[in-house]
């Protein structure tokens, strides 16, 4: 944890809200929360557990509390694997950090 947050700490099951950024290994930043037409950080939420996104994602935020920002390495076997993605070459780690905005 980059900072620990001193709210509620997500489960398996619940919804996060989250903002982030995602690089790759050699400093590519190749995604982050959207921004909106009036400059505000839009977040993103998932469902825990659900497979609605990376195996190394729901690893990961499970356990931060609200408030929290956490750097999250995922190895391939829980990201994309052996498949490239858009940008994300086949095989690569991915680095992101991941503030919890909020739990549902």
């Amino acid at each position: 944890d980059i900072k620990v947050g001193d709210g509620a700490t997500i489960g398996n099951g619940q919804e996060a809200t989250v903002v982030y950024k995602g690089w790759l290994t050699n400093g590519q930043l190749f995604d982050q929360s959207k921004v909106n037409s009036e400059g505000k950080t839009e977040a993103f939420q998932f469902k825990i557990g659900s497979g609605q996104v990376i195996p190394g994602w729901d690893q990961g935020v499970a356990g931060m509390k609200v408030g929290g920002v956490r750097l999250i390495v995922v190895p391939p076997s829980v990201g994309y694997c052996t498949t490239d993605h858009g940008p994300i070459p086949a095989n690569s780690v991915l680095v992101f950090q991941v503030q919890l905005v909020d739990v549902k």
